[in-house]
């Protein structure tokens, strides 16, 4: 966690090992607890992950398109004849 201190930007807290640079430091959970009972001494808003990137979905192989069947000889229909 990051904690801030508002008042002194370079302060240092013996009894915990902490050295604050620019008015922050970054210490684990417990620490941070014991931070903050100090005065002018906030939890910094951490940044927020970024999503991971969804993968992109694979494009499904167009289905092949059946070749036509090739035609057959051709015939010709018949009239009927009375007769």
């Amino acid at each position: 966690m990051i904690v801030r201190s508002t008042i002194y930007p370079s302060l240092l807290v013996t009894d915990l090992g902490v050295q604050f640079q620019d008015g922050k430091a970054e210490v684990d959970e417990a620490t941070g607890k014991q931070l903050l009972r100090l005065p002018g001494i906030e939890l910094e808003a951490e940044p927020e992950p970024e999503p991971e990137a969804e993968p992109e979905p694979e494009a499904e192989p167009e289905p092949e398109a059946e070749p036509e069947p090739e035609p057959g000889p051709v015939r010709k229909a018949r009239r009927k004849t009375n007769g």
